[in-house]
Parts: structure tokens; sequence; C-alpha cells
């Protein structure tokens, strides 16, 4: 093999390395999350959701969402409703860029299918699922 060729190798090698190491999506986009029960199907639920460049939220399947900034940067107050009821509520988080860090949630409330308020708040959980 000539030096020419080599060269060239090495440089076909170097790109694929280059664009291997690429570490994900970046730029804007939607982040799937949803709020889950690990002991009843509920109806509607409230949670606080902080990360920064987050840009709103939207519902997914039959998850109607209302959502509000707080007066802290990077923190909203998501309201998830769903007419149906489930174990899990899934819905979006729309980022200003995907390559940011990822936001995390809290349960502040939730209610049960006959919309009678939760006690026991500790068996729900807030995932977001990166692209």
């Amino acid at each position: 093999m000539n030096l020419t060729a080599r060269r060239l190798s090495s440089l076909i090698v170097f790109l694929f390395l280059a664009v291997g190491c690429e570490s994900g999506p970046s730029g804007p986009g939607s982040w799937d999350a949803s709020v889950e029960s690990l002991t009843m199907s509920f109806g509607a639920v409230v949670i606080e959701v902080q990360g920064p460049g987050i840009a709103g939220f939207d519902g997914a399947g039959t998850t109607q969402v209302f959502w509000s900034a707080t007066a802290q940067p990077d923190n909203y107050r998501v309201v998830l409703i769903s007419p149906e009821g489930s174990n899990s509520l899934p819905f979006r988080v729309r980022v200003s860029d995907l390559a940011g860090a990822v936001p995390g949630g809290t349960v502040i409330e939730a209610a049960d299918l006959l919309n009678n308020p939760v006690a026991r708040l500790t068996d729900f959980s807030v995932q977001v699922t990166t692209p």
C-alpha cells in the first residue's frame, strides 16, 4: 500500500470514529415522559418539573396537559389529566436542545378515577426517556 492510500485509509477510519463518537441528538425536540404508579390507576396528577431549556409540554395518547412556569427559574407546574385513567399517564417535554440536561419531576398531588385525592404519593414516579 503506498503512502497516499494509507493516508486516505487513515482519514476514512478517523471520520468513522468521529461520527461514531457523537453523544446523541442535539437541537430542539421532545423527550417522552410519563407519571407512573405501582399500585393504582389514577385520573389526574400535578407534577413539578425542573430543567433548563424546557419549551413546553404536550399530551400523549389520551393525556391532556396544562402547564405554567413558576416563579423559580427553569421550574414548571404541570397538570396531567386522563379521562380514561391509567397507572401511567404519558406526555412529552419539549426542549430547546436535546443534548442538554434531562429534566426531573416530582409528584405534588394526584387524584383517583373518582377525583378523590390520593394520600400516598410515594407510589408515584416521573419517568423521562431520552431519545
